[in-house]
């Protein structure tokens, strides 16, 4: 600790020692917030000191010289020179088998471990792998041989690399040896397990069942003793995702309520915590560098950061800052040195589709259109020009929703809008005009945007949120969806005289109104929020009658969730919790023809233009990184 400043100055008053003393403590929640905050104490002190008041010039010369005696001495005690991390190198790795959940990095970076599920002789086999990343060397361990219940997740390597720490389907946590001889079970159950830099203990996070709100806590348990503890402390926080720190001694983990959630230190010891910092968005997975300098984490579920801190007791001294950005992070692994990291990234891979209508084949795919492969664009909602040479598609530029124009011709695409976040494109029946809401949520207007110059205008503006234009198929109305009378219902703009109609009034929650091809009706989804499932719904344009044909029991529509008219307004194609479903209006019939043999449409995005249905198959994929990292000064 400082020196107290009466050991120097004996003739200071006792609550100017004591001001100097809070404005140097190492904990910076227990200092001043400010150094106004300093400087109003201080001018408290000298007005109550009446017997400086005949030399305050002098009182407030030695008040300046330790104020700047202070600020060198916190700057020299608590500030240590900042430095940062450096990326040196970023390659694809490619597990000899794809992985089961994330791989853990052995704690020399050399070797790799993961689970995998094959199916031999129609029956699935579970195998543990630990993979030489030098060579590709792998060996396999058969855990059905030695094991009754599956395992769900690898978590961590032993410190001498004889024992990898995984959790069984049972919830229970278990060590294997690398031998693949044996199984030990440690009689507790819980997640996100880490071994100690010791090798003698295993932290954890654990959920009591028998709390009526979900609170996650941090337990120890102790291969000695065979037994386990609670460490993190009842403050009626969550606390989950523990990680040690090099020396032994702190625990950094998630946790927080409400305002307070964050990254937080816990001393296993004492269970005390401390709030190391707040963080919005939410972040997750925190780990310790080797060297201890420096914690990352994984934060809004995507990209990689970390934080310099001290370490006794842990403290920030920099602001969060990103190390790896953009690469949709959901794990990572460190080696004990922190020389090495391992990223698990879940790619989204978008294949663009043409399909001839009807679908009448026992395997559509085999017949359809690939128009563009292996994409990664995030694309939501897409039109097809009414000429069928381009697309207008809703996509992902780094943070923000844009609109892109695919030239199908030239295979190439252009930014059409990105001025502020766009979604739900329609192509105007002429070809000219794409109309969209943009601003987002409560914000959303309307807008259209110029083919041919790029041009943007707003249409009309309300205070609520206006969603999802449709152009009607004599480009003179627009549907969309809108709370502007309260709850959401589908309205109809026109065009030429620039009024509103509202065409639906009920309480539950209306999808965009999508027109037949005739433009005679409305097809809709009516989600009905109290009983928990959704409704399609045609609406005829000129009477306002309503008829229901179909039900989507047990399953919430998203008011954004697209439905297209097949050729001669005889089906619907619409997309629920399984996939892209086909409706026929005649017999009332539903099937799925696209969702065969290994093609599936759960995430699929779709249109259709005349006896054309364009389809992007999205498929998660996971990519698998390993990097170098060094410290650099």
């Amino acid at each position: 600790p400082p020196p107290s400043p009466e050991t120097d100055r004996a003739d200071l008053p006792i609550a100017i020692c004591q001001a100097v003393k809070k404005a140097l403590a190492k904990v910076p929640e227990k200092r001043f917030a400010s150094a106004g905050e300093f400087k109003s104490v201080l001018k408290s002190i000298a007005t109550s000191e009446k017997k400086l008041s005949s030399n305050l010039p002098v009182f407030w010369v030695s008040i300046m010289v330790l104020l700047t005696l202070i600020l060198i001495g916190v700057l020299r005690w608590v500030s240590p020179r900042d430095s940062s991390l450096k990326v040196v190198e970023l390659q694809q790795l490619k597990p000899t088998t794809q992985p089961y959940g994330y791989p853990v990095l052995s704690p020399d970076g050399k070797q790799i471990v993961y689970l995998t599920n094959t199916l031999d002789y129609k029956e699935k086999q579970q195998k543990l792998v630990i993979e030489e990343l030098r060579t590709g060397q792998t060996k396999y361990f058969d855990l059905g041989t030695f094991k009754k219940d599956d395992l769900i997740e690898v978590y961590d390597w032993s410190p001498d690399m004889k024992w990898i720490l995984v959790r069984s389907k049972t919830g229970r946590l278990q060590i294997v040896d690398t031998s693949g001889t044996e199984v030990r079970e440690l009689n507790v159950s819980g997640y996100e397990a880490r071994w100690s830099p010791d090798g003698e203990k295993i932290v954890f996070t654990r959920f009591d069942p028998t709390k009526l709100i979900r609170k996650n806590e941090i337990w120890l348990y102790e291969l000695s003793l065979k037994k386990a503890r609670r460490i993190s402390p009842l403050d009626g926080h969550s606390y989950s995702s523990p990680a040690w720190s090099p020396d032994n001694r702190w625990i950094v983990c998630t946790g927080g309520i409400g305002s307070d959630r964050g990254l937080w230190i816990i001393d296993p010891r004492t269970k005390q915590s401390h709030l190391l910092f707040k963080q919005t968005p939410e972040v997750a997975q925190p780990a310790w560098s080797g060297s201890g300098k420096y914690i990352y984490f994984i934060r809004a579920g995507a990209e990689l950061w970390y934080i310099q801190v001290n370490d006794d007791p842990v403290v920030p001294v920099s602001v969060p800052r990103r190390c790896i950005e953009n690469t949709g992070i959901i794990g990572f692994s460190l080696s004990h040195n922190g020389k090495y990291l391992l990223i698990t990234e879940n790619v989204l891979l978008e294949n663009f589709w043409r399909f001839d209508l009807p679908l009448n084949s026992s395997n559509p795919w085999l017949q359809a259109k690939l128009l563009i492969r292996s994409q990664n664009w995030g694309t939501t909602n897409l039109d097809i020009s009414p000429f069928e040479n381009f697309l207008i598609l809703e996509t992902n530029l780094g943070l923000r929703r844009v609109l892109f124009q695919y030239n199908l011709h030239e295979k190439s695409r252009k930014v059409l809008y990105n001025t502020q976040d766009a979604f739900g494109p329609s192509i105007s029946p002429d070809g000219q005009w794409v109309a969209f809401d943009a601003g987002g949520g409560n914000k959303a207007d309307i807008w259209r945007v110029s083919l041919r110059s790029g041009h943007a205008e707003k249409l009309f503006e309300y205070p609520g949120a206006d969603w999802m234009p449709r152009y009607s198929p004599d480009g003179n109305k627009i549907s969309f969806v809108s709370n502007r009378g309260g709850q959401f219902d589908i309205w109809l703009y026109d065009l030429n005289n620039q009024t509103f109609q509202r065409v639906t009034n009920t309480p539950d929650m209306e999808s965009a109104g999508y027109w037949s091809w005739d433009g005679k009706k409305l097809a809709f989804f009516r989600t009905l929020m109290a009983g928990n499932h959704s409704e399609v719904w045609i609406l005829d344009s000129r009477t306002g009658l309503e008829t229901k044909v179909y039900d989507i029991p047990n399953t919430i529509i998203d008011a954004t969730t697209t439905i297209a008219w097949g050729p001669e307004n005889r089906t619907l194609f619409f997309s629920d919790s399984q996939g892209i479903r086909e409706l026929d209006l005649v017999n009332g019939k539903t099937r799925r023809p696209l969702d065969v043999l290994n093609h599936q449409t759960t995430h699929n995005r779709y249109a259709i233009n005349g006896s054309d249905l364009y389809v992007i198959q999205r498929n998660f994929v996971s990519n698998y990184s390993i990097a170098e990292i060094h410290e650099v000064r």
